[in-house]
This record gives structure tokens, C-alpha cells and sequence, in this order.
């Protein structure tokens, strides 16, 4: 369980990305929140998640390929 105030950012960013990927990608929900394609797009990873390697807030970050 997300602490509320990083549950609420996260839930804004992947409303956002969402809202702007092409219908065939697809969303995968597992420990990091990760949104992809064909590959990886995206990651949302809130510093709750150990081994995110960050000590508060999310991450939010973009593959590039």
C-alpha cells in the first residue's frame, strides 16, 4: 500500500500516459508500474517500492530507443 500522497502522483501520471499512448499500448502493473508498447515506454516507481534507488517521491522516467 502507497502512502497517500505518492499513491495521488502516481495516479495523475498514469492517468497522463494513458491518456496520450497510442491504443495498442498496453499497461503493466507490477512493482515498478511499467507502461509499454512493443518495449518499454515508461517507468513510475514511487520510493515506497524498495530498489528504486530514490528516498522519497516518485520516478518517473522515459526509455529512449
Amino acid at each position: 500500500m502507497l502512502p497517500e500522497e505518492e499513491r495521488l502522483i502516481v495516479d495523475v501520471l498514469r492517468q497522463l500516459v494513458k491518456e496520450n499512448l497510442p491504443t495498442y499500448c498496453k499497461e503493466k502493473i507490477s512493482t515498478t508500474f511499467l507502461l509499454y508498447g512493443k518495449k518499454s515506454i515508461c517507468i513510475i516507481w514511487p520510493s515506497t517500492v524498495p530498489r528504486g534507488g530514490i528516498k522519497s517521491g516518485v520516478l518517473f522516467g522515459f526509455w529512449l530507443w
